[in-house]
């Protein structure tokens, strides 16, 4: 769950054990389950979205492969504009 104090953006973990096994996608794993429609979620997958095109351009400047961190990115820019894609990298 997104929080917003001013300019900063905080997230809390909001979890209960089932007892069952499931398999996530690298965004949900990334972002949780967020309302697309909380712009506080929506900027927080922004920040998100950021962080990993930032890591992807330093891994490409190491001569490093980016491709899931720019995948992922991708998927996350998908989620912001209401295009969820079932699972990215």
């Amino acid at each position: 769950i997104p929080a917003q104090e001013e300019q900063r953006l905080y997230t809390v973990m909001q979890a209960q054990y089932t007892g069952e096994k499931r398999n996530i996608s690298p965004l949900e794993a990334r972002i949780g389950a967020l309302d697309q429609r909380d712009p506080v979620a929506r900027a927080y997958v922004q920040a998100q979205t950021d962080a990993l095109e930032k890591k992807a351009a330093g891994l490409t400047r190491a001569g490093l492969d980016a491709g899931s961190e720019e995948a992922l990115a991708a998927a996350l820019t998908a989620w912001a504009q209401g295009k969820e894609q079932e699972h990215a990298g």
